[in-house]
């Protein structure tokens, strides 16, 4: 036969067995043990990172919402300056062509009175040389 029951199988066996359970504690049960421990770890770490991640998102989103805020407080800022910007330049033109009107007009006025007076100066001296002329064809 092959293989022989006797007293040295059953010490083989039962050494064997004690082997095994000295590896199992010396061995598997810290190696599992150290296992659990680095999952226990690496789930504590992605929870963490989610927290993070998500405070960092709330974070993004309010400084969104303020710079929107933001550009629509200075849009309208802007919208305002240019609104009153152009009112003042419209009234500058509107003033400026009022005082070029009446430049314009007090041009005109002193033009007609220069106008008035050269023909009352032609029209004496016209009277002037007319006398003259006549006296000279009676002489």
């Amino acid at each position: 036969m092959l293989l022989q029951i006797d007293g040295t199988f059953i010490v083989i066996l039962i050494s064997f067995l004690i082997f095994m359970w000295l590896m199992h504690i010396v061995f598997y049960v810290p190696m599992l043990k150290m296992k659990l421990e680095r999952y226990k770890y690496i789930q504590e770490n992605k929870r963490h990172t989610q927290i993070m991640s998500d405070s960092a998102n709330d974070l993004k989103d309010e400084q969104e919402a303020e710079l929107k805020q933001a550009y629509s407080i200075s849009k309208a800022i802007i919208d305002e300056k240019v609104q009153k910007a152009n009112e003042e330049k419209d009234e500058a033109i509107f003033n400026a062509h009022e005082k070029s009107k009446n430049a314009l007009k007090g041009a005109k006025n002193r033009i007609k009175g220069s106008v008035d007076i050269v023909k009352s100066s032609l029209a004496n001296d016209l009277d002037f040389l007319s006398d003259e002329i006549v006296n000279k064809i009676l002489e």
